[in-house]
């Protein structure tokens, strides 16, 4: 998705070449129409591919963000010109150019959007996403100590008296097993 965004971006500087609006057979690229808006526009998509592309590289959920809302700035004012000139004149039509550059702008924004929900969230955080059908890393969900299971039951009391240190039951219901540090019952829990 970063780089259907990214491809987006750098089509939409492009597409403001073709004709944006006209009347009769005078017609006009955005380039011409939008005196310093359009370089505004420019900057905006140049910004944006470019963050997309370090996000695809990077996988950082905030550069795709900051590329969606240059492109949703960009599609507006993209879109001011088609609205409203021809609604102010009757001899004034929109061109193919003043439908394209805004949806491409758009599309960016949507795809730069998507793009971001998919990168992996947290500071460094990388690779796939767990869920639908991929579980978490496994050296995540593996008890330390070769992955024999936690003892279960009452504690028992040791030889020497009192009761030995281990995981039991969690007398408090709050989870499946509770640390028991030979005096108390530690904050430490195991589902």
């Amino acid at each position: 998705m970063c780089l259907i965004g990214a491809v987006c971006a750098a089509a939409v500087p492009l597409l403001m070449l073709l004709k944006y609006l006209g009347s009769g057979d005078d017609s006009r690229s955005a380039w011409k129409l939008l005196e310093r808006a359009d370089i505004v526009v420019l900057i905006f998509c140049v910004l944006a591919a470019g963050l997309l592309i370090v996000s695809l590289l990077n996988h950082r959920r905030s550069l795709g963000v900051a590329a969606a809302a240059l492109l949703f700035a960009s599609f507006g004012l993209l879109l001011t010109f088609p609205l409203e000139l021809p609604a102010q004149s009757d001899d004034v039509s929109v061109k193919i150019g003043g439908y394209l550059a805004p949806l491409f702008a758009l599309i960016g924004a949507g795809a730069a959007i998507y793009a971001a929900e998919l990168a992996p969230f947290g500071p460094g955080a990388r690779g796939p996403l767990a869920g639908a059908g991929r579980g978490p890393d496994p050296s995540f969900t593996t008890p330390i100590g070769g992955g024999a299971p936690a003892p279960t039951g009452a504690p028992q009391a040791p030889a020497g008296g009192g009761v030995a240190p281990g995981w039991y039951d969690d007398p408090h219901g709050q989870a499946r097993l509770r640390y028991f540090d030979g005096q108390n019952w530690t904050e430490q829990t195991s589902n």
